[in-house]
């Protein structure tokens, strides 16, 4: 897969309130904190809002899959955690890989979150990640990894190699 996305450990940021965005975002909302969590990002909200947000190019008619690695300290609607605006289309969540809705909420853990959108119009496309990233809430999460990558890209052909002799362009193999 092809991650179109720079940065995508959210490395560079300085933790503070409202802190100093990771190199290549910018700040979106500011009214809660940042913290260093092991090297990871963490979004600490108590009824506000602290989000980066990230400009992008989409492809009206490309599906793309925005995807997170999080672990919330408390719980958290998907929707508050990750948005998009500037774009329009058929959008869907999921939770360690499960299908979900927006308000669903994310348990005290480690997970993986994905939207996905199939563009059907296109501004100027920004991802918005954090803690009440549509209205004020009161959350703690970390987030050590984003990715965007197009849907088409999970379904590229796949060989397996044990031995420098193994791979060829035998479709078959595939």
């Amino acid at each position: 897969r092809v991650n179109l996305l720079m940065n995508t450990g959210l490395t560079g940021f300085v933790a503070g309130s409202p802190g100093i965005c990771p190199a290549g975002w910018y700040n979106d909302t500011i009214t809660g904190a940042i913290a260093d969590d092991s090297g990871s990002i963490r979004f600490t909200t108590a009824s506000n809002q602290r989000s980066i947000k990230y400009f992008f190019t989409g492809t009206v008619g490309a599906t793309y899959r925005f995807k997170l690695n999080v672990f919330a300290y408390t719980t958290i609607a998907i929707n508050q955690l990750i948005r998009l605006s500037g774009v329009t289309g058929v959008l869907t969540y999921e939770i360690d890989g499960v299908p979900a809705i927006g308000s669903d909420s994310l348990s005290v853990g480690a997970h993986v979150v994905s939207l996905i959108i199939t563009i059907s119009s296109v501004t100027t496309p920004v991802l918005v990640i954090g803690a009440g990233v549509n209205a004020a809430v009161t959350s703690d999460i970390t987030v050590n990894y984003v990715s965007m990558t197009l849907a088409i890209d999970a379904h590229l052909p796949y060989q397996w190699v044990n031995t420098a002799t193994d791979y060829d362009a035998d479709p078959n193999k595939f």
